[in-house]
């Protein structure tokens, strides 16, 4: 694998959905790189360039990106598809999965922005306040033989300790995020998908997400023609998809051991309940590929909208923190003024 500069989600999926629309137009995988090499960033170009050179050696599209570090989900997806599938669809899926992803993310980015940089000026100048005004006060109390209240006292060793605390903190973080990505490196991706099912809002998404994963990928399979035994055992093959790969070999054994594929996904807590009726009803019809591949799209829009709660919640979170903050910073300046008052009185 080449390294070099690797390609956003936001490249890669403005890069597959244009070429997927050319491969709308008739294009051929190659004609169709080679056009839109054209009016590219140079190492864009350079990385086209060797995307079109894998293709005329023979590699398929999927191994050609791979080379280019692309999203392991599209990868998968597009192996696939290369196997036993429509490629234009599964390109222009895999555009759709990555833009929707980005776009979540510049959301999410967009509304805790502002709150961010406002926590960040407040921090600035509670800091100022009580490393510089604050010394200037207990010098004037200290000569007025007046003590400081307790709160005003205990918030000064407060911000005395942030850096301290800082410090702490970011140890901690880098420290639990090295064990938890040695721990998961060292289970099965069944653990792990387990162990995520446990955090409380993990396991209200996470479902959805990977529901609607299986659905395309297995309904791409079976629109083209295949049975579900052996769309099961193309999944177990793919190379890029390792909880899918083993999933499927588990449901493949289920089935030879009697068990109806609509029993089987039903007893997984990692799939939303609905997909066993979907099955029902797509095999009752004799259209399980197109019902699958149609109920993963409102997977998608349920999920961007379980997505854009999430991230609603994060602004008025963020803002309420820092009204807190804020209030606590003028009432441990307020009351030292108070009692210097009452003093004087």
């Amino acid at each position: 694998m080449k390294k070099g500069r690797s390609w956003s989600n936001k490249q890669q999926g403005d890069f597959l959905m244009r070429l997927g629309r050319l491969l709308e137009q008739g294009y051929t995988l190659p004609k169709a790189i080679a056009i839109l090499k054209l009016h590219q960033n140079r190492w864009m170009q350079d990385g086209l360039y060797r995307v079109y050179d894998c293709l005329k050696r023979g590699y398929s599209l999927h191994e050609a990106l791979a080379r280019e570090r692309f999203s392991s989900d599209v990868l998968g997806f597009l192996e696939l598809s290369e196997k036993h599938g429509d490629l234009r669809f599964s390109v222009m899926e895999g555009a759709k999965m990555l833009q929707k992803r980005e776009e979540i993310k510049e959301r999410f980015i967009k509304a805790a922005r502002y709150p961010i940089f406002l926590f960040a000026v407040v921090l600035s100048i509670c800091f100022i306040m009580f490393r510089l005004l604050i010394p200037h006060f207990l010098s004037l109390y200290s000569s007025l033989d007046i003590n400081f209240p307790y709160f005003t006292i205990v918030m000064i060793s407060i911000i005395k300790k942030v850096p301290f605390l800082f410090f702490l903190f970011a140890a901690f973080t880098v420290t639990a995020a090295a064990a938890y990505i040695a721990v998961m490196k060292k289970i099965s991706p069944s653990k792990r998908i387990s162990l995520l099912l446990r955090i409380p809002i993990v396991k209200r998404t996470l479902p959805v997400l990977i529901t609607h994963q299986f659905s395309i990928q297995l309904g791409s399979l079976l629109k083209g023609g295949l049975a579900i035994n052996e769309a099961l055992k193309i999944l177990e093959q793919n190379q890029y998809m390792r909880f899918f790969r083993t999933e499927a070999a588990l449901m493949k054994q289920e089935l030879v051991n009697g068990l109806r594929f609509e029993d089987i996904v039903a007893q997984k807590r990692y799939f939303v309940p609905e997909l066993s009726m979907i099955i029902v009803h797509g095999q009752s019809c004799g259209m399980l590929g197109k019902e699958l591949i149609a109920y993963s799209e409102i997977l998608l829009a349920y999920a961007e909208e379980k997505m854009a709660k999430y991230i609603v919640v994060v602004q008025p979170v963020l803002f309420l923190f820092i009204g807190v903050m804020i209030l606590v910073m003028f009432v441990s300046m307020l009351l030292p003024m108070f009692k210097m008052m009452d003093s004087i009185q």
